[in-house]
């Protein structure tokens, strides 16, 4: 099921799905170390002899979004049967290693009242397997905690104006046909047994009255000593101080000075900015890793996951941070590059969110012949928004550093790897990962990257180096312009095959990709250019989506999750896509009026997220339900860089009036 409000500090990750359930707890990296491996812990109430589990048995959802500017959920539940209303608020502290939960319950009406009890299930998987873990009660502190090896989670609670669990049970799961302790609550009694190991959950329960509010934690550490600690703070401070100060940080973090949108910007629009600022950042571990996506629930289909980084969607990433004024982001980003560089000067396909190197599907040979298992466009985005960084920020002394050991050897990497006779960029995997050529969109990235390269170089005083980079970007430019545009077809094809054994081109592939429309953003042509023009109004009318949904597929005959074949569907529509086309209307838009039209298409992405703010990869074409994995980081980062794009162009029009 996709994930619904994450909620994270750069250190702990949790995440909700769309039925409320905590699902996610990345620690001690944003996407490694799924400490549930992707199990629901789950959320009762107990009234009068009745129970149901939240969201199931009479549940009725009155809203699941953030509380306005923050990383705080602000939701709220009805149950008729039990006659209640059960508002809830979560959050990952913003500094502390900690998920604080506060649950009011409020009765439906004057005639009903009595005791609630709230019970909470956790699932944990430590080190993300079952295996050999072990959770006790602690009777002097009265918390439940649960660890294996160096991996420690403390649950606490008050209740009542009083601190501490007041029912709990630990036991077995997923063996002998036991479902876990969260069975025990049924009954509205836990049967207090302390300690278990193996395969174990707990549940724990907290009682109120009506008007009343109950308060949960949970701690993640490394030691027992640690989160012992980390509740003790709770307890000092109080749960509600906690979710206080961690709203207050996030508004602040909100209203960076002199990054102002144009008062012009449609509300909805603006405050949907924001929230992908925040969703956003979720994603994006204190080590400076940006990671894809951390939706454990694509696992099942298969076995793998989006929590990794790749440095293409980290290097878009770090840019519209970066723009929209967290340039903090970005240094951090560039300092994990510099920590994962390869010795050849390339980058894999993805890396761990600790920098070790992450799975691949990209083989080392092809026929008889080796090749490297790289999409280069992912070491030239690099530099191409290192080098965007520093235009903005001119931090000299941050540069140096990365000059030899980064710059350098990545743009010597690109002037070299290219094929002797064309010019061109040798082959590599696309920017989709499904097919392995010179594909037009690695061209135009390499092309920029060494120009990046240049300017770097220029600015340190390296000359001759700068021309040489210049050179190379020249001669892959004037390559790309001989080989991958087609006058025959009027624009440029999608890639060129190449035979793996001799090295030449056997063949061009004429499908019109959305990918295509990344030269604009690139600067590969000017938005003026007739064959680049021709070439993306090609590709916008081919992917565009004719159903009630709308939105743009990525290619015709997209299969990638694909829910329908259909002449009006060429593909899922994807997020991206649409904010691709936008960024081109706002590039080609000459007034107000044609600058204004192309926010209907930024509009399109409001309208298909989640009620959160959360938006997914891609979304069914005829329900616009969220597909593949939600949250997608770069979902939200084109965002945040359209509307950046929109409001750079508005002061530009502004100027010349």
């Amino acid at each position: 099921m996709p994930r619904d409000i994450p909620l994270g500090n750069g250190q702990l990750l949790v995440n909700f799905d769309l039925d409320y359930h905590l699902v996610d707890i990345f620690f001690p990296y944003v996407g490694k170390e799924n400490q549930t491996d992707g199990h629901i812990s789950r959320l009762g109430v107990f009234r009068a002899g009745s129970f149901a589990w939240l969201p199931d048995d009479g549940w009725r959802r009155v809203r699941q979004q953030y509380a306005e500017g923050t990383m705080v959920s602000d939701c709220c539940f009805e149950h008729d049967g039990l006659g209640i209303r059960l508002s809830i608020s979560d959050a990952v502290d913003f500094h502390e290693n900690i998920l604080i939960r506060a649950l009011r319950v409020e009765d439906l009406s004057p005639d009903q009242s009595g005791e609630v009890r709230l019970f909470f299930h956790h699932d944990f998987h430590l080190l993300q397997t079952a295996i050999g873990d072990c959770a006790f009660y602690d009777p002097a502190k009265q918390v439940v905690i649960q660890y294996k090896e160096d991996r420690y989670a403390l649950i606490g609670g008050s209740s009542g104006g009083t601190s501490g669990i007041l029912q709990y049970s630990i036991g077995v799961k997923e063996s002998n046909h036991l479902d876990g302790t969260w069975r025990d609550a049924e009954d509205g009694v836990l049967d207090g047994n302390p300690v278990s190991l193996g395969a174990v959950d707990s549940t724990v329960g907290l009682s109120v009255q009506p008007g009343e509010t109950a308060y949960l934690w949970v701690c993640l550490g490394t030691s027992e000593d640690e989160v012992l600690r980390l509740h003790e703070g709770v307890l000092h401070k109080s749960p509600q101080e906690f979710l206080r100060r961690t709203a207050d940080y996030w508004r602040a973090w909100l209203h960076t000075e002199g990054h102002e949108l144009p008062a012009d910007l449609p509300a909805e629009i603006h405050e949907h900015y924001l929230r992908c600022l925040l969703i956003a950042r979720t994603q994006i571990d204190q080590h400076g890793g940006i990671l894809a996506g951390n939706d454990w629930s694509i696992r099942h289909f298969n076995s793998d996951t989006y929590s990794y980084v790749w440095s293409r969607d980290a290097a878009i990433t770090a840019d519209a941070f970066d723009r929209a004024g967290y340039e903090e982001v970005a240094r951090r980003f560039f300092d994990f590059c510099l920590a994962t560089i390869s010795k050849g000067g390339y980058f894999l396909q993805k890396y761990n969110p600790d920098g070790s190197p992450g799975s691949t599907p990209h083989a080392r040979l092809i026929g008889t012949s080796p090749r490297l298992p790289i999409q280069e466009d992912e070491t030239a985005l690099v530099l191409w928004a290192l080098w965007r960084h520093f235009r903005r920020h001119r931090h000299v002394e941050e540069i140096r550093r990365l000059f030899r050991p980064l710059i350098v050897l990545s743009a010597d990497f690109l002037a070299s790897y290219r094929d002797p006779d064309t010019g061109l960029p040798l082959p590599s995997h696309d920017i989709w990962e499904e097919r392995w050529g010179v594909t037009t969109f690695t061209a135009a990235a390499t092309w920029a990257g060494l120009e990046a390269a240049a300017g770097f170089a220029d600015t340190f005083g390296e000359g001759t180096l700068a021309q040489s980079y210049r050179d190379a970007a020249q001669g892959i430019r004037h390559a790309a312009l001989q080989y991958l545009y087609r006058p025959e077809d009027g624009r440029f094809s999608r890639m060129a095959y190449i035979d793996p054994e001799t090295g030449r081109i056997t063949g061009y592939d004429p499908v019109p990709d959305i990918s295509l429309l990344g030269l604009v953003e690139l600067g590969f042509l000017p938005p003026e250019d007739e064959r680049l023009q021709r070439t993306v109004e090609h590709a916008i009318t081919a992917t565009a989506v004719h159903t009630d949904v709308g939105g743009f597929a990525r290619y015709p005959g997209d299969v990638y999750q694909r829910t329908e074949e259909s002449v009006d569907v060429p593909g899922n529509p994807w997020d991206i896509a649409s904010l691709w086309v936008a960024r081109w209307r706002i590039a080609r838009a000459m007034n107000k009026k044609e600058l204004d039209a192309a926010l209907g298409l930024v509009r399109w992405n409001v309208e298909h997220a989640l009620p959160s703010g959360v938006m997914a990869e891609q979304v069914h074409p005829r329900t616009h339900a969220p597909l593949s994995v939600s949250p997608l980081t770069w979902s939200h980062a084109f965002f945040v860089a359209t509307v950046q794009d929109w409001a750079d162009k508005l002061r530009a029009l502004q100027a010349q009036e």
